[in-house]
């Protein structure tokens, strides 16, 4: 008999605890939480989980190549050169995420928890990168693409190869179809200009996914110099070309 009432006895302290964890639960749940981001931040801060990644992918250059898309040289120096434009001041109520942080989570998450830094990062690589990566064509440019389409592939006077790229997206707020694409599904369009050597020479981004690629290529500055005779088109005697780039797909 006292072992039947020790049970019992236990079972209800169990029933209590039970009742206990799950109001507990429930508790936290209905509290407001921190927004994402913080909660982002704090997970790294308290369980070095960025630290510990880090020094495990710069032991191998392949994963980290697999982890971020690029090599530790190219991500260091693109963190050099960002650093200074990213880095935000610590406040009393808690530390910033710093700017090596900032850039790996641009390069390898990409979530809505993270969207405002990606949004300044991407707005950082531009403004310190565009100049350099990808200046406004000028005379001297169209004529080296052209230099290089003739000796890769026999074609003169080639100053770019051209086509577009659907960016799927979650269709915007009261956007309708306009961008709908043909491929049935949501999308910005981009617009690219490539060389003999596959780099970019002009991108246009932004149009609906609804739009063509001529009704594209239409709206950009490019298209603009074209009709506008620009001087800096190379000035031969024939005339300049920009090919499909889906030419010879299979």
């Amino acid at each position: 008999m006292t072992l039947i009432i020790d049970i019992a006895t236990i079972d209800r302290q169990q029933i209590k605890m039970n009742q206990w964890i799950a109001s507990e639960i429930k508790e936290q749940r209905d509290r407001k939480i921190e927004p994402k981001m913080a909660h982002l931040r704090n997970l790294l801060e308290k369980t070095r989980h960025f630290s510990t990644m880090q020094a495990y992918l710069r032991n191998d250059d392949t994963k980290f190549f697999n982890f971020f898309r690029m090599s530790i040289p190219s991500f260091d120096e693109l963190h050099g050169r960002l650093k200074d434009t990213i880095q935000r001041k610590n406040t009393k109520m808690r530390n910033c995420i710093q700017p090596l942080e900032m850039l790996a989570i641009t390069l390898r998450v990409g979530i809505s928890t993270a969207r405002v830094i990606v949004k300044d990062v991407c707005q950082a690589l531009w403004n310190v990168l565009q100049s350099e990566c990808l200046p406004h064509p000028t005379k001297e440019m169209g004529e080296s693409v052209a230099s290089g389409f003739e000796q890769t592939a026999n074609f003169p006077h080639c100053i770019g190869a051209v086509d577009g790229k659907h960016v799927r997206l979650v269709n915007p707020i009261e956007s309708g179809s306009m961008y709908y694409n043909y491929k049935d599904y949501y999308s910005i369009a981009l617009m690219g200009i490539a060389d003999s050597k596959y780099r970019f020479v002009f991108v246009h981004i932004g149009s609906y996914g609804k739009d063509c690629d001529s009704s594209i290529f239409k709206e950009t500055q490019l298209w603009k110099s074209i009709e506008s005779s620009s001087k800096n088109l190379p000035g031969y005697s024939n005339s300049s070309f920009l090919i499909d780039g889906s030419a010879g797909r299979e």
